[in-house]
């Protein structure tokens, strides 16, 4: 049973949490004694003729009963919050945490405010958030308390509807196999220069398979992808979202399109070896419309895979090439996927890249993309701890 407390009051957690905390043991080894999961429910109800909404939070913890909190909320205002907060970040604008009527600490007071008592008695640190439609454009990564992002507090993962949700237990399998396929020229699109390093990094990284550039076809994709042994893809490209059927959604490669209609030749539905990631790091391949939650991801969800990764904005490329890179080293290192998604976007916000002449370097030091042009050299100098750069990537389905 879900006790729902109907309240207009908000909850701020008064504990400071350092965004430079990190999840991990002093050997950069995940610490499982202290991961604790949930899932937080997000559901609006309304009418018409209403100028209300009632937002329903739910927590279901790791054991215990569930919590619910109902809040009452102008929908207008509501509304008008959301679109101002989507805007400020995916145009790289200031989103003025520090003064309380900003959209991004609104919002939090909102969505969060009202269970953040419970989910720090409960020690929470990952959360599975189901969400309405209606909501899923807001970078919850984003959310601000006044002292912390709600990315920085939990890491965590989004999925639209339980339907989407693969069902039955799965074990991962010890060893993980990688498809790591992307172009930075295409015929139609813009280029996208850094795709190559980026694939080439994360070969170093994970030892997987590449198709690169002329390599990057729709028939070696379907052949390569739909290998049973294949755990994890990653396609770095452009993306676009078509609202309607699913073959209208299409990811170009050098030699076209594909659309997620044919993306499900790539076998992500098997039951014996289903896909446990597919990332699309692409542009807004997360935002989907009334009949495909969450875009070109959500797709991804529906045509088996277990969890995905999007875009929430159209993103700036070399943001994204150092985000995945480091996601993935974080990943192979042991870290469950929202955490080592969460340890990416820690390494934004604290300012941990520098620069070597033209190159970049890791935070351990080492070089992850080289000849940047000057505009970018510039751009890692001003430091890229804005929203803009790291709270686009979006986890869909399975956190960990």
């Amino acid at each position: 049973m879900v006790l729902l407390l109907s309240t207009a009051t908000t909850y701020t957690s008064n504990s400071p949490i350092k965004a430079e905390e990190k999840p991990l043991q002093r050997n950069n080894r995940f610490d499982r004694s202290n991961y604790k999961p949930a899932i937080l429910r997000l559901s609006l109800n309304t009418s018409p003729n209403s100028q209300n909404i009632e937002l329903d939070t739910i927590l279901i913890p790791p054991t215990g009963d569930p919590k619910g909190v109902r809040t009452i909320v102008n929908k207008k205002r509501f509304n008008a919050l959301i679109e101002l907060l989507y805007q400020q970040t995916s145009e790289a604008q200031s989103l003025n945490v520090e003064q309380q009527d900003s959209a991004s600490r609104q919002l939090y007071d909102i969505l969060i405010a009202n269970i953040e008592k419970e989910l720090q008695e409960g020690n929470i640190t990952t959360l599975l958030i189901s969400l309405d439609p209606e909501l899923q454009r807001i970078p919850f990564a984003a959310l601000h308390n006044g002292k912390q992002w709600l990315g920085m507090r939990y890491a965590f993962s989004i999925t639209p509807s339980v339907s989407l949700m693969p069902r039955g237990a799965y074990q991962y399998p010890s060893k993980r196999n990688y498809l790591l396929a992307g172009s930075s020229n295409f015929k139609e699109m813009s280029s996208l220069p850094y795709v190559t390093q980026e694939i080439e990094q994360l070969k170093m990284i994970t030892n997987g398979e590449t198709l690169i550039n002329d390599k990057f076809t729709k028939k070696s994709l379907i052949t390569k992808g739909n290998s049973r042994d294949m755990q994890r893809i990653h396609l770095a490209t452009h993306g676009e979202f078509i609202p309607g059927e699913p073959i209208n959604s299409k990811l170009y490669l050098t030699d076209g399109s594909i659309s997620m209609q044919e993306l499900r030749e790539l076998g992500l539905s098997s039951k014996d070896s289903p896909l446990e990631l597919l990332t699309l790091s692409a542009c807004r391949t997360a935002l989907g419309d009334n009949r495909n939650e969450l875009g070109l991801s959500g797709l991804a969800l529906m045509a088996g895979a277990q969890s995905a990764i999007g875009n929430l904005w159209y993103v700036d490329d070399i943001a994204s090439s150092i985000f995945f890179i480091r996601f993935y080293y974080w990943l192979e290192k042991g870290l469950p996927k929202a955490e080592a998604l969460q340890q990416a976007q820690r390494e934004f916000v604290t300012n941990q890249y520098q620069l070597q002449g033209k190159d970049l370097l890791s935070p351990e030091g080492t070089v992850m993309i080289k000849n940047l042009s000057i505009g970018h050299r510039i751009q890692i100098k001003e430091g890229l701890s804005n929203p803009y750069f790291w709270a686009a990537p979006v986890l869909i389905g399975k956190p960990w």
